[in-house]
């Protein structure tokens, strides 16, 4: 289910403006929820305010909401969303993850290109999550490799959708061809970017 933000982002895609008491009487929720979600969302630059109008009632003017610029999705994110969406309706787990196997087929498909040592296939496979953005890298330890993924692609969709973290272990296992464990989960040290960790098995 989606989250109340999620929900005041893709009413606002799709109605283009809104105020608070608009958002409010449509989701059953008080203004002051609404304001408080809309206060997060303005900070974080997903909405802006683009006019403050009064409608004849005392008070403070009333602010009219949209998407920023950056964020008005385009028909790629609204197909993006639908097929996530429809992914995350799959109530079968064994289901799921087939048409997330065959997701990360589709992903990694150009890419696969067996090497004769795991040392060329780890190399390979940290170039092609590098395309992807996920600031990869891999270190020798004494039992066996690791790659540490350092960005997450799909960071704006993680909460909605928490089943992307099972695709990044997917997209691993076809590109090294070797079966990978997860073993650190968005962990930060020192206050640097959060990774993820996994060993080759």
């Amino acid at each position: 289910m989606l989250k109340l933000r999620e929900k005041l982002i893709s009413y606002l895609e799709e109605n283009q403006i809104a105020t608070a008491r608009n958002l409010a009487n449509f989701f059953n929720v008080t203004i002051a929820n609404i304001r408080y979600h809309l206060k997060i969302l303005l900070r974080e630059g997903i909405v802006e305010i683009i006019d403050d109008v009064n409608l004849g009632q005392r008070g403070r003017p009333t602010q009219i909401y949209s998407l920023s610029k950056k964020e008005k999705s385009t028909g790629i994110d609204i197909l993006l969303r639908s097929t996530l969406e429809e992914i995350d309706s799959i109530r079968s787990d064994r289901t799921r993850k087939n048409r997330l196997k065959k997701l990360a087929k589709i992903i990694t498909a150009s890419s696969i290109t067996p090497s004769k040592t795991l040392t060329a296939q780890l190399g390979s496979t940290i170039a092609h999550l590098n395309d992807l953005d996920y600031k990869a890298h891999w270190e020798a330890h004494s039992k066996s490799p690791n790659i540490l993924l350092h960005n997450c692609p799909y960071s704006s969709l993680i909460d909605s959708f928490p089943f992307l973290c099972q695709l990044d272990h997917l997209i691993l296992n076809e590109l090294l061809g070797f079966p990978v464990t997860q073993i650190e989960k968005l962990v930060s040290l020192q206050g640097r970017h959060p990774y993820c960790r996994f060993t080759v098995e």
